[in-house]
Parts: C-alpha cells; structure tokens; sequence
C-alpha cells in the first residue's frame, strides 16, 4: 500500500529541487523551431510582415529552408501555417492564433511565413488584406512558378504518393473540367485575384525551373533585395553534389532527400493531351505575364 505520508514529504524535496534544475537549464529546455525562448524582451513572437504565397511543387520549400539560414529571418523550416486558408473568423482572436503558430524572433528579424495553397484559394486574398490593415504594415508576398504543365504533373503524383489520388490515367486527371490541379498551374488568374486587394511592388516572382537548376544565390539575393535585408548569401555558400543532382547548403551540409523532386514519372501526359494543356496555359501565361511583368524563357512553348 502507498504511504502517501512519505510520499508528500518526498515530493515537498523534489519538487523544489527540480524548480532550481529547471530555473538553471531554463535556455536549454524551453526551445520552438530551434530558437531559444529567451527572457529577454527583444526575443518574441512577432507577426509575419512576409509570406510565400506560392505556388505548390514550384520550390517553395526549398527556397523556405535556405531562407531560414539568413540571419535577419525568423521562419519555421518545416511547418507550413495554413492560417489563411483554414479559418473562417479573421478575427483579433484569431490572430492571436496565428502568432503561436509562428516561430520566436529577435528584434530585427523578419517573420516569414510559408503556405502555398493560399495563391490558388479564391477567399485568402481578402483575408490577408483585412491582417494587413490590422497590422498596418506593407506586406511582402513572394510567388515562386515553373512550366505550368511539368507543376501540374508534379502535383497530381504528389496527391497519389499521400493517398488523394489514384492515378489510372494522369491525361484524363489533368483534363477534368476545373480540375485541382491545372487550377493551381493558372498563375495569371491567381495573380488577378490578390492584384485586386494589393499592389504590384508588393509581389516579388521567382523562376522555379532556375532555382532548381542553377545556384540558388541567383535566386536568394533578389529576395534579400526585396525584403530590404543584408546581403548574406554568397555563390560560395553552395554546392552541387552530383549524387543528389541539385545544390547543397555547404556551412551546414545541409541536402535536401534524394525523394524531393521526381524526374521521372511512371504515366506521361498524350501528346494531344499536351497541347490542349499547354494551350490552355499560354492564355493564361500571357495574362501572368501582363499583369506582373515578368517573364521567362519557358513560357515560350
């Protein structure tokens, strides 16, 4: 039988001793995302003042995770918040949620956000318009794109291997009136969407098919540029590794898994299927095109 007497006069030694131990080791326990939650005032949660909006399968990942190493950044590397797509009361209190899902910051750094379903979302435009009046800051958005169809096929696979698709015939998935996944490839409709509540200086666009080809410094330093932050990455600070067939991050070996990225598929879109798509595509490119200004030697089909 328990002798709760001795019980409670143990506990009464215990408990305060490991109220010292955690007093001690307060800045190794207490950790979010890899930042130390510091007593110091100057390190808080601080609203995102920049997100990448888009688009899925373009590198928005792989651009997060580089982005994280900057040291005026603030970003969780792996987590992706899904605020604006997931709640319906844009609310105070619902802001207040939205910062416990973002990473601590120091005094200086920029909060970045990443969820790339929010460029394709008709209702997340307004919604990011009402957070920027209650901030009353400027937002940043950053958008990165690829070739429309090679997302596209991208997507659908990516949907199979978590168990939302079961692929058959990738041409009639991808020829499906409306389907998910040519929607979220019509950039210049996207685009149109949050040009309506936004202006154009406050989108920055970045070339998907370049970011995964060339060192990603030509792809880093624009931004950095964009978020008015110090120069830090340097044409040095990468590395091809010819195993993985991409670049590596060299201070930190940092690689991503050889599964990120697939160059091959195990079904092919039809040929006829291809032009319908890429039809359907160079409309809208033209749109993307006009609207941002931007343009890239794969919209030429």
């Amino acid at each position: 039988m328990i002798n709760f007497c001795k019980l409670f006069k143990f506990s009464k030694i215990v408990v305060p001793f490991l109220f010292i131990i955690l007093l001690t080791y307060r800045e190794h326990i207490c950790r979010t995302n890899s930042e130390y939650i510091s007593w110091d005032s100057n390190v808080q949660k601080r609203f995102p003042t920049a997100i990448i909006i888009g688009s899925q399968k373009c590198g928005t990942s792989v651009l997060l995770h580089y982005l994280s190493f900057h040291p005026s950044i603030a970003s969780n590397k792996y987590l992706e918040t899904h605020f604006f797509d997931s709640v319906q009361n844009n609310s105070i209190t619902g802001y207040n949620s939205y910062l416990r899902k973002v990473p601590f910051s120091k005094k200086g750094q920029i909060t970045l956000e990443k969820s790339p379903n929010y460029f394709y979302r008709p209702e997340v435009p307004q919604l990011v318009h009402d957070y920027q009046k209650y901030l009353q800051v400027k937002l940043k958005f950053i958008i990165v794109v690829r070739q429309p169809l090679r997302r596209a096929v991208s997507h659908a696979f990516h949907s199979e291997r978590h168990g939302k698709l079961k692929i058959t015939n990738l041409t009639e998935v991808l020829l499906e009136p409306k389907n998910h996944y040519v929607r979220t490839s019509l950039y210049g409709k996207n685009l149109k969407s949050w040009l309506n509540f936004f202006s154009p200086d406050q989108f920055l666009i970045l070339d998907g098919e370049k970011l995964a080809r060339e060192n990603p410094v030509k792809t880093l330093q624009p931004v950095e540029k964009f978020l008015n932050i110090p120069t830090y990455f340097t044409e040095f600070d990468f590395f091809i590794n010819t195993n993985k067939g991409f670049y590596c991050y060299r201070y930190l070996l940092f690689c991503f898994p050889t599964k990120t990225g697939h160059k091959k598929y195990p079904q092919n879109v039809t040929e006829n299927g291809i032009q319908f798509l890429n039809s359907v595509f160079a409309e809208d490119l033209n749109l993307f095109s006009q609207l941002s200004g931007y343009y890239f030697d794969w919209m030429q089909n």
